[in-house]
């Protein structure tokens, strides 16, 4: 099988990603794999019958090429840890009717000094992580 994950959510959604941990095959480009791995599900034959509301399709997907594949072969993106300019340009690859699913980072805080420390070390156990690191 392709380079890629996906798994379903609670909605009729299914989420996929590309990445090493996914099998993705050292010298594969993230971007022919995905599409090779969308080539793969379309073409996939089953004996269940085919739901009632069909499953929507959404990409992790961050740079400009992806966002487009996310775009032509998708209903939408999910972004995280992104910054509002990303989102900005992710809303306009993506068009004003597909899904955008984004994670902006918010810390409520009364004291105007406290929160670079906090931040400072959620990122850094993040980064000690190998999924999301």
């Amino acid at each position: 099988m392709a380079a890629a994950s996906c798994w379903r959510t609670p909605t009729p959604t299914a989420m996929c990603s590309s990445s090493e941990s996914a099998g993705r095959t050292r010298g594969t480009k993230p971007l022919a794999a995905m599409n090779a791995y969308l080539d793969e599900l379309d073409a996939l034959a089953t004996p269940n019958p085919a739901p009632q509301v069909p499953i929507r399709r959404i990409l992790a997907a961050y740079g400009p090429k992806m966002l487009e594949l996310a775009r032509d072969r998708s209903a939408g993106a999910h972004t995280y840890k992104v910054n509002v300019a990303h989102t900005r340009h992710a809303r306009e690859t993506l068009g004003p009717n597909a899904f955008l699913g984004v994670e902006h980072a918010v810390l409520f805080e009364s004291n105007p000094a406290q929160p670079v420390p906090l931040t400072y070390f959620r990122r850094s156990e993040e980064l000690m992580d190998p999924i999301i690191g």
